[in-house]
């Protein structure tokens, strides 16, 4: 989809859902840190300090789908936005 919209609107950005799905299971409160760690930080290092404390805090690490998210940060963090944009 991304590849099509460039073509088609070319001065649009693709950006990736948040969604965590089964990790918000029960009285988890992985949305809001996952939300905090996302959203509250400008600076790369406090979101890689972020992210970490994110995986250990849940352990989630071996999470496939966290992998993939965060492989592609340059599509949900702000500042990896910004930077694409400028």
């Amino acid at each position: 989809m991304a590849k099509g919209l460039v073509e088609v609107v070319p001065k649009t950005y693709h950006g990736l859902s948040t969604f965590l799905g089964s990790l918000m299971k029960g009285e988890s409160h992985i949305l809001i840190d996952f939300k905090k760690c996302v959203y509250g930080n400008e600076d790369e290092e406090k979101i890689e300090e972020g992210w970490r404390t994110l995986l250990v805090t849940y352990d989630v690490k071996k999470n496939i789908w966290l992998q993939r998210v965060y492989n592609m940060k340059e599509k949900w963090e702000s500042c990896y936005i910004r930077k694409l944009l400028h």
